[in-house]
C-alpha cells in the first residue's frame, strides 16, 4: 500500500489504516469506475481522520471520513480529535463542497431538543457526550 492507496483492476481503496496495525480505527473510501478520474487528492490526517478531494465539472468537493473516539475515552483524547478535525476542515478550500461522514460513536436520545432532527426514531433514550458534540 502506497500512501494509504491500494489499487485494484476496477477500483481503488483509499484508507487511513496502517499496515502494521489492526485496522480497528481507520476509515476508508472505496472509489470505482469513472469516479477514479475525479480523485484529485487523498490525505491521511491521523488513523481516525482522512480526506478525499474530488473534482467535478463545475466544482470541487472534499469528503472527510472519521472514526471518532468512543464516549469512554478521556476528554483530552476526544478534544484533541475534534480540534484536529476542525482545524483540517477549516483548511479545506472555502469553495469546496464539504461532506463529513463516518462513525462518531454518538448516541442521540429522545430528548425534546433533538426531536426536530431525529424525531421519535432514536434507539437511545439519552444522548451521550459524543452525541452532544
Amino acid at each position: 500500500m502506497e500512501n494509504g492507496i491500494q489499487k485494484f483492476d476496477n477500483f481503488s481503496l483509499f484508507t487511513s489504516g496502517l499496515e502494521s496495525k489492526k485496522h480497528e480505527l481507520h476509515c476508508s473510501f472505496y472509489i470505482s469506475g469513472e469516479f477514479l478520474k475525479c480523485v484529485k487528492d487523498f490525505k491521511i490526517i491521523i488513523e481516525r481522520i482522512c480526506c478525499l478531494r474530488l473534482k467535478a465539472t463545475w466544482f470541487s468537493g472534499s469528503l472527510i471520513n472519521v472514526h471518532a473516539p468512543t464516549n469512554e475515552k478521556t476528554e483530552e483524547i476526544k478534544e484533541e480529535f475534534y480540534s484536529l478535525l476542525e482545524k483540517n476542515i477549516n483548511q479545506i478550500a472555502w469553495s469546496d463542497i464539504k461532506k463529513l461522514v463516518g462513525d462518531f460513536n454518538a448516541k442521540v436520545g429522545k430528548e425534546s431538543i433533538y426531536k426536530p432532527t431525529i424525531g421519535n426514531e432514536s434507539l437511545h433514550n439519552e444522548t451521550n457526550n459524543n452525541g452532544i458534540k
